[in-house]
């Protein structure tokens, strides 16, 4: 299968741009990058990513994406079931629990 983008600073910022001309509330940079480095920090400290070697959101520069081949098989099972609605979540605030409840059902499952 041909890797694809799971989210990155430039298509969040994208989408961000969007809601604003349209008249909504977006996303500011460092909400974007708190919301990616809430989600490097799950995957990671889950096992279900490779270590992307950053240790804070003013790490994550404008070029930085995490893409299909970032994850292994139950990361991606996870972010398949549950990454649209956690992503679109009106958080700002790097809150996972939805992502943690899906790994739970997702690791609960029988094989």
């Amino acid at each position: 299968m041909k890797p694809w983008t799971i989210t990155s600073v430039q298509a969040r910022r994208q989408v961000s741009k969007k809601l604003c001309e349209a008249g909504l509330s977006g996303e500011s940079d460092e909400q974007i990058a708190t919301k990616i480095f809430s989600l490097i920090s799950f995957l990671e400290g889950n096992g279900l990513s490779r270590k992307f070697g950053i240790e804070s959101p003013s790490e994550i520069t404008d070029e930085f994406a995490i893409t299909s081949e970032d994850l292994n098989e139950e990361g991606m099972n996870v972010i398949r079931k549950s990454y649209e609605k956690w992503s679109s979540a009106d958080t700002g605030s790097g809150d996972v629990r939805l992502l943690e409840l899906t790994l739970k059902r997702v690791r609960n499952s029988p094989k």
